[in-house]
């Protein structure tokens, strides 16, 4: 079926969530900065920043640095205001958005993020304001793969499903958008390009 909108993920297509550099300033030692990474990367705080629960950059402070107590300084260090600046937009993603905008695409977005990062991103960069529509995990305490984000997707913009194309780097979240009908393209920046091509998008 013919493809009449487009929608993007964030993280790990527009925006590099990594926070690769931002571990790398922080902590110059790679032995101290692998050990604090690992902590805080497996510390179970990500999907309440998703949900919401998690409002601000340091609501979680106190319980990853009971995790690990050893690790208080380099914790809070993290979750410092600093954080909402590192996560940085990926040009590659980006142009392609632009490119299929000209192309006189609809686009859309539904993301996992938390509120004060999102609120911070969505201001400082202008491919924001290129969406028809955002649906974004802590307004509605739903986060991706779970089935009921993409239905409330569907509802919300009165999609659809067979006739749009879902951008995202997750197998999982690909999976369950394709289960309720969507088309869908599992994000590979080196590959993007020529599938959407294949596509007839581009």
């Amino acid at each position: 079926m013919e493809i009449k909108n487009i929608i993007f993920d964030l993280g790990g297509v527009l925006i590099d969530a990594s926070g690769k550099e931002y571990f790398q300033a922080l902590y110059p030692d790679p032995v101290l900065r692998d050990k604090v990474k690992e902590v805080i990367h497996h510390a179970p705080i990500w999907d309440k920043y998703d949900l919401g629960i998690y409002q601000k950059y340091d609501d979680p402070v106190e319980s990853v640095v009971a995790l690990a107590p050893e690790y208080e300084k380099e914790i809070k260090q993290f979750f410092s205001e600093e954080l909402l600046d590192a996560y940085t937009p990926i040009a590659k993603g980006v142009e392609l958005l632009y490119d299929l905008k000209k192309k006189g695409y609809p686009l859309y977005l539904i993301s996992n993020y938390a509120k004060d990062g999102y609120e911070h991103i969505s201001k400082k960069y202008d491919f924001f304001q290129e969406f028809e529509g955002t649906l974004v995990s802590y307004k509605v305490r739903l986060r991706k793969p779970d089935s009921r984000i993409y239905r409330l997707l569907i509802e919300k913009f009165d999609f659809m499903a067979e006739e749009c194309l879902i951008i995202d780097d997750n197998i999982e979240n690909i999976n369950t958008a394709a289960s309720l009908g969507f088309q869908t393209l599992l994000y590979q920046e080196e590959t993007a390009r020529d599938e959407l091509r294949k596509l007839g998008v581009l």
